[in-house]
């Protein structure tokens, strides 16, 4: 089954108001898909690509969340298609989107015959895509999907996917040269060969759980320190671990990391909240509204600010 609804858990409110809403947005919204990407540029959101079931997408969108300093809803929350003069990415699945200044960056993926390791820039100033031709001798990653990206700093990370196998190697790409290096870590252990895992940036480091190795889907948790470009396991002897899941989303919000969704044997729509100051785990009920359907390959994004 696949889905095109915005839900909301606000976790900047108290945890006892913590509520699941569903948004129901003016305009013509995206069809429903799988696999597509996401990213938030002010208080708009950019959904790019996917599949609806029989075909890979390039379509565009974007929502005015409506939402304005100081939290206030002002304007129309509202759904548009971006249609430009460009050429756009092809259409595709499993890729990878993150926003930097003013722009959202679309690299990699799976159009339905090939692995992909071209590189986009939406300027959302300008309306306007452009390839990214990469400068100096660096290497481009291997073409792949289902690979981890986050931003950090002014440059953007690339971890693991599929590229045939499984991988575990870790790529930058500089915004200010343009070019790609990778990034060795020979004096720490990286996670295994992963793809479909979820990352996100907490202060000078990436967190990374789960994803699927080919065989089964893991829980293991990790952290690489972007100071010493070195790679740490996160163990846990005690307490609440969430199940071995791949096809999940991990965010940021203040001192904690949020984990929902994916798939083991069958989809989750568990939240899970990582206090990072603690050092633990704990399971998220909201006291009402509904939580979203069971569902993997969702996106959830850091919470949207004025």
């Amino acid at each position: 089954m696949y889905f095109r609804c915005v839900i909301l858990i606000d976790v900047v409110k108290p945890l006892e108001l913590w509520t699941w809403s569903q948004i129901a947005g003016a305009g013509m919204a995206p069809s429903p898909r799988s696999y597509h990407t996401c990213v938030a540029v002010g208080k708009f959101l950019y959904i790019f690509g996917g599949f609806d079931g029989v075909a890979r997408k390039n379509d565009f969108y974007c929502f005015n969340t409506g939402i304005s300093p100081p939290r206030t809803r002002v304007d129309t929350q509202e759904w548009r298609q971006i249609i430009t003069n460009d050429i756009p990415p092809s259409p595709r699945d499993r890729h990878t989107a993150v926003c930097h200044d003013s722009s959202m960056f679309i690299f990699g993926g799976f159009d339905g015959l090939n692995k992909l390791n071209d590189f986009y820039e939406f300027n959302t100033d300008t309306n306007t895509w452009q390839e990214i031709i990469c400068s100096g001798h660096g290497a481009t990653p291997s073409a792949r999907h289902s690979h981890a990206c986050v931003v950090y700093e002014d440059s953007m990370y690339v971890f693991g996917g599929f590229d045939g196998s499984c991988k575990n190697d870790l790529h930058r790409f500089n915004f200010t040269t343009n070019v790609w290096t990778t990034v060795s870590s020979a004096q720490s252990h990286p996670p295994k060969p992963r793809y479909l895992a979820s990352a996100t940036i907490y202060k000078d480091a990436m967190f990374i759980i789960g994803g699927h190795d080919e065989s089964h889907a893991l829980n293991d948790f990790f952290a690489f320190n972007f100071q010493n470009e070195q790679w740490m396991a996160i163990d846990f002897h005690s307490g609440l671990i969430p199940p071995p899941r791949d096809s999940h989303s991990l965010t940021t919000h203040v001192n904690s990391l949020y984990l929902f969704g994916g798939t083991t044997t069958v989809p989750s729509d568990m939240l899970y909240e990582y206090k990072v100051e603690e050092s633990k785990w704990y399971a998220i009920n909201s006291k009402a509204g509904d939580n979203p359907a069971v569902r993997y390959l969702i996106l959830l994004l850091q919470p949207i600010r004025g």
